[in-house]
């Protein structure tokens, strides 16, 4: 596991739901969204 791999991971694995899926506004993305598109972002 690449060291920014392990530090995302350390700084998301104990976020709440809400914490996880919170919105600031309709045209911004979740914590939860950004972390889906920067994994797909990595495999690609």
């Amino acid at each position: 596991m690449s060291r920014t791999c392990t530090e995302l991971t350390r700084e998301v694995e104990n976020l709440t739901d809400a914490q996880w899926n919170f919105r600031e506004a309709p045209d911004r993305w979740t914590i939860d969204e950004i972390v889906e598109h920067t994994g797909l972002w990595e495999i690609a």
